[in-house]
């Protein structure tokens, strides 16, 4: 067989092997006030917006799916955090609210967490931060590609589409204890993902077998990696920052890229 044929036959595998790929997460951060953690406090992830290829899809199971994927990245970098389901977190403070309308967004909140009734709720459940996450996926538009291959008697086509997901998500930091947004974490990532099918014909000395048209898809893991490193973007923020260090006025800080912390 020719190198045409085997060219071909490396197109496919590189579809799967970058399918499989790590993909880089760019982080940024920004910084309005110190932070730090006690042993006990606990954290709950929240859902403020969900734009998925231009339609609004925020719910419970998003949010619920949320909180598991980031909580995964943030038990990373300290495995002792204990975490608040969003779902306890609503149910106690916002009992007889639908998820729908019960506040989400990061200025909402904290004018509702200032009640003496809520911060009593809230101290029940053991609660220091609040993280609410706003996120945005879109693709571009889908390149069709066509390859062909063959010798002695053995030819393999390849007909496909390929296009670039881009995934994007913010989180601010509520500190509860305080009553006040201690600072962004915003990260960024984007994939490759195709679909399509390959077909051909196997044949040598005395026979001919037809490949009938075997369908494939491939996805880089771009949703899966960008919210883990922002779950462990979101911890490294939190303990970055003690009581002690006098706090950093709002806004004197711009977005600088984040850079993880060194294990002790």
């Amino acid at each position: 067989m020719n190198t045409n044929f085997w060219d071909v036959i490396t197109f496919i595998g590189l579809m799967f092997f970058c399918s499989c790929a790590a993909q880089k997460t760019n982080i940024m951060q920004k910084r309005n006030y110190s932070t730090g953690i006690e042993e006990g406090e606990r954290v709950v992830v929240v859902l403020n917006t969900f734009h998925a290829y231009d339609k609004s899809i925020e719910s419970e199971g998003e949010e619920e799916a949320l909180g598991n994927c980031m909580s995964k990245g943030m038990m990373k970098t300290n495995r002792s955090l204990r975490m608040v389901a969003a779902k306890d977190f609503r149910r106690t403070v916002f009992a007889n609210k639908k998820f729908e309308d019960s506040p989400r967004s990061s200025k909402v909140l904290l004018s509702f967490l200032s009640g003496p009734s809520t911060q009593s709720q809230v101290t029940e459940l053991g609660l220091r931060y609040i993280i609410i996450v706003s996120v945005t996926t879109r693709e571009s538009e889908a390149r069709s590609h066509a390859e062909a291959g063959g010798s002695g008697g053995s030819g393999i086509c390849v007909f496909g589409r390929e296009w670039t997901k881009y995934y994007s998500m913010s989180a601010d930091v509520l500190d509860v204890k305080y009553l006040r947004e201690s600072g962004s974490i915003r990260a960024s990532s984007s994939g490759t993902a195709g679909c399509g099918f390959f077909t051909g014909v196997l044949g040598g000395s005395g026979y001919c077998l037809p490949v009938p048209p075997v369908p494939f898809y491939f996805s880089q893991r771009t949703e899966a990696e960008g919210c883990s490193s922002l779950g462990a973007a979101v911890m490294d923020f939190i303990k970055g920052g003690d009581e002690s260090v006098p706090a950093l006025p709002p806004d004197d800080l711009g977005w600088v890229p984040y850079r993880p912390q060194k294990a002790p």
